[in-house]
């Protein structure tokens, strides 16, 4: 897991980290310790079944260090009807879907939250990547390292996000790296920094 997606940092003590598509809390078992009690990890994951376990998984191990928010990061607020299915690649807002969510960009929820820098992000939400950004304006700045899982590998045109998501970054000041294997999940991995 290290090179995937630490490549370039590895959170630490005191780190305020985003775990944008925590699902069932798989990178946030390894980033509640990495961080600490000081720390602070802001976990987000729209669809239902997967909340509800990572959220027993929070409870179960006593972090107090992570928050928890069941909301879709979007490019505007509002809501979204996605598909919910045991398959991740199923959980999505570009299919018909019968699960209505709460939308946010990451610059409202930020502001919600009083986060004035974010030290590492994590994003990987099945191809909502791209329109997740245009909601990080104001954030932008502040946000040291990024991680972000594009979706192109999926096949369909609304998985199709790496271009969109590269030039973002690009434009917002940020130095990128993609993984650089020949792999159709990896190469979709990006790495970016300040």
């Amino acid at each position: 897991m290290d090179d995937l997606l630490w490549r370039h940092y590895r959170p630490k003590p005191g780190d305020v980290v985003v775990d944008a598509g925590a699902g069932q809390g798989g990178e946030t078992f390894s980033l509640a310790p990495m961080v600490g009690p000081t720390g602070r990890v802001i976990a987000i994951e729209a669809a239902p079944a997967p909340f509800e376990r990572l959220s027993e998984l929070c409870t179960n191990n006593g972090w107090h260090n992570v928050e928890l928010h069941q909301v879709a990061l979007a490019g505007e607020p509002g809501s979204l009807s996605m598909s919910e299915s045991e398959d991740w690649v199923a959980g999505n807002v570009f299919e018909s879907g019968s699960v209505e969510v709460r939308a946010v960009t990451l610059d409202d929820l930020c502001g919600e939250l009083g986060v004035t820098r974010i030290d590492w992000l994590k994003m990987n939400i099945e191809g909502s990547e791209k329109d997740a950004v245009r909601g990080m304006e104001r954030v932008a700045p502040h946000i040291a390292h990024l991680t972000i899982s594009c979706h192109d590998f999926l096949g369909t045109e609304w998985g199709r996000s790496k271009v969109r998501v590269l030039e973002w970054l690009q434009d917002h000041g940020f130095s990128v790296q993609e993984h650089g294997v020949d792999d159709p999940v990896l190469s979709n991995y990006v790495y970016a920094w300040r």
